[in-house]
């Protein structure tokens, strides 16, 4: 099933079409975000959530306020180097030449993996009420977010972002990291804040190293978020920040203040 899959189209048909991936690029190079609805066929999907229930199972619980955003984790994660070591389509659907073809077609510009062995690929998880994962923007460029289970409507999971929020930074005179608290009091002020909910089978793409970004917290113990995060870059090399060092080692971290 896996080399059919391989060897076929791994997007449903609207991806493969040039008028209608003309019009996503359209709304990403204005927002930086752009949801993509039921984007992998459905034998992908089913082969991501098998996968991914495994991890769920062997994921490390996260506690902590990441320092510089000051912002909380509370979320369970699977990291890069266990998800290569525990599946195996998840890394091969990773590296498809189909999927990069596409982003790259709604980003605009040539797409390259990640070498950062935790960051490439991460499953997170929000697991109950107050589960979330806080404001803050990653190291790699674009991030495509595969939804495999998402609350109802109005229970929390949502996905919350400041479009071009380093340029709105600088217009500010903020930093857009150590400077996070004023520069939301701002773009709540002016309306800036958009929000996205989500269903499973939907995905996501999101400027994720220039919009500032977070998970609204879940509502209630029944509401569950599960997800798999791909991170792509426009650069074939840069240098990482250790936040996702700090988030996805592999031992246990309980109230870890991040430096």
């Amino acid at each position: 099933m896996m080399e059919s899959i391989v060897l076929a189209d791994i997007v449903s048909r609207p991806y493969t079409d040039a008028g209608y991936i003309a019009a996503l690029g359209e709304q990403f190079a204005e927002e930086g975000y752009v949801t993509l609805e039921n984007f992998f066929s459905p034998k992908v999907v089913a082969l991501i959530n098998e996968e991914t229930r495994a991890l769920h199972e062997i994921s490390n619980k996260r506690d902590f306020t990441m320092g510089g955003y000051e912002t909380p984790r509370l979320l369970s994660v699977a990291g890069g180097q266990k998800i290569l070591r525990n599946t195996v389509f998840i890394p091969t659907l990773y590296v498809h030449h189909q999927l990069k073809s596409v982003l790259s077609a709604i980003t605009r510009t040539p797409l390259f993996t990640v070498k950062h062995q935790q960051e490439c690929i991460v499953a997170n998880n929000l697991d109950g009420q107050g589960h979330t994962h806080g404001w803050h923007l990653d190291d790699p460029m674009y991030a495509l977010i595969a939804i495999l289970e998402a609350p109802q409507a109005g229970r929390g999971g949502s996905v919350e972002y400041v479009a071009h929020w380093r340029a709105l930074c600088a217009q500010l005179g903020l930093d857009p990291v150590h400077d996070t608290k004023a520069g939301l009091k701002h773009a709540r002020l002016h309306g800036l804040v958009r929000s996205a909910s989500l269903k499973s089978g939907d995905c996501y793409l999101l400027n994720a190293g220039e919009n500032l970004h977070r998970v609204t917290p879940i509502a209630d113990d029944s509401s569950r978020r599960r997800v798999i995060n791909m991170a792509f870059d426009h650069r074939s090399d840069f240098v990482y920040g250790d936040t996702a060092d700090i988030l996805y080692a592999e031992e246990e971290l309980t109230h870890v203040h991040a430096l």
